[in-house]
């Protein structure tokens, strides 16, 4: 079983599963209206992913976590790079 972590603001601990986030505003691997629920293979990185986000008046705000456990039988799937759209970035965040 592999293990991830899903960190967000304690405001948002009721919704942390459902990609609205994601959907609402896109993100580095999805556009707007596809609901993706993002979690990181290490807490530390959860942090990293999370913070770059923030602004200096978000630093203070309460934060959980949630470990999540992925079974074998889930297939993780890779994308290489010669796979992605030649026409942007694969790291292009959409705004």
């Amino acid at each position: 079983m592999r293990k991830a972590y899903r960190l967000i603001k304690e405001k948002h601990k009721k919704n942390a599963f459902t990609g609205e986030g994601a959907r609402i505003s896109g993100g580095r691997w999805n556009h707007r209206g596809i609901a993706v629920v993002y979690t990181s293979e290490t807490l530390s990185l959860a942090a990293i992913e999370l913070f770059v986000h923030l602004d200096v008046t978000e630093a203070a705000f309460p934060l959980v976590y949630f470990p999540v456990e992925i079974p074998d039988v889930i297939k993780i799937g890779e994308i290489k790079h010669d796979d992605l759209p030649g026409d942007r970035s694969p790291f292009e965040i959409q705004s």
